[in-house]
C-alpha cells in the first residue's frame, strides 16, 4: 500500500465520477443529434466509454468496501460512512443493469439504457456529494489533521505570520503614553571586493533623527 493514501478507493473513485458523468452527458447529446455520420461517431465514443466505466465501477466498489471495512472511525462517522455506501451500492446497481443491457439487447441502447445512464449520472452525483462529506466534514480515511488553534477557530487564519523578525518596535518616549518609532540596529555585511572578505556595517536609527512635532511637551 502506499504510504501516502490510507487505501486504494481514492484513486479509483474520482474516474468512475468523471466517467459515469461523462456517459449521462454523452447520452444527452446523442438523443438531440439524431442521424447522421456525427451521432455514429459518438456512438462509438459511448461504447469505449461504457467499457471503461464498467471496469473503473467495479474497482471503485472493490476497494470501497475494503476502505469501508478497514478505516478507523467512530459513532457518527460509522453512521455517514453507511449511508455513503448505501449511496455507492444504489449507483453502482443502476449503472451496471444499464452497462449489462448495453451489450447484450443492443436494441435497449437508445431507451431504457439511456434512461439508465443518465439516472447513475444523477446518483453518481449524490453518491459523491456523501463520500466528500464523510472525508471532509468526518476526517475519515485522512492520515494527519492541522492543528488549529484557537485564534482559527474565532475566525483567524489559523497560523502564525512570524516569518522574519520585525525591525520596527513601540517605544514609550515618557510624555503621557505617547509613543516613537525605534529602529534596531542592522548588521548588514558587504563584501568590500577583496578575496571575498566583507566588512559589516552597522546602520543605527532612532527617532532622534526624525522631526518631531510640537506636542505640548518642553523637551
Amino acid at each position: 500500500m502506499l504510504e501516502v493514501i490510507p487505501n486504494w478507493h481514492p484513486i479509483f473513485v474520482h474516474f468512475t465520477v468523471a466517467f459515469i458523468s461523462s456517459l449521462g452527458i454523452l447520452q444527452l447529446v446523442i438523443w438531440l443529434k439524431g442521424d447522421g455520420e456525427k451521432q455514429r461517431e459518438l456512438l462509438f465514443m459511448q461504447k469505449v466509454l461504457m467499457i471503461i466505466s464498467t471496469l473503473s465501477v467495479v474497482a471503485t466498489v472493490f476497494t470501497g468496501w475494503l476502505a469501508f471495512n478497514s478505516v478507523a472511525h467512530d459513532t457518527p462517522s460509522h453512521m455517514a460512512m453507511t449511508d455513503h455506501r448505501n449511496w455507492a451500492i444504489t449507483t453502482a446497481a443502476v449503472f451496471l443493469v444499464g452497462a449489462i443491457l448495453y451489450f447484450v439487447r443492443p436494441s435497449l441502447r437508445g431507451s431504457l439504457v439511456g434512461v439508465l445512464m443518465i439516472a447513475s449520472s444523477s446518483l453518481v452525483a449524490i453518491t459523491g456529494f456523501k463520500g466528500g462529506e464523510v472525508v471532509y466534514r468526518y476526517g475519515l480515511g485522512v492520515m494527519s489533521l492541522p492543528q488549529v488553534s484557537e485564534a482559527a477557530k474565532n475566525g483567524g487564519d489559523g497560523h502564525d505570520h512570524e516569518h522574519g523578525a520585525s525591525n520596527v518596535a513601540k517605544a514609550d518616549d515618557g510624555h503621557g503614553g505617547h509613543s516613537a518609532e525605534v529602529i534596531s540596529s542592522e548588521a548588514m555585511e558587504v563584501e568590500d571586493g577583496h578575496g571575498g572578505h566583507g566588512n559589516e556595517l552597522s546602520i543605527e536609527k532612532d527617532t532622534a533623527d526624525k522631526p518631531h512635532l510640537n506636542d505640548g511637551h518642553a523637551h
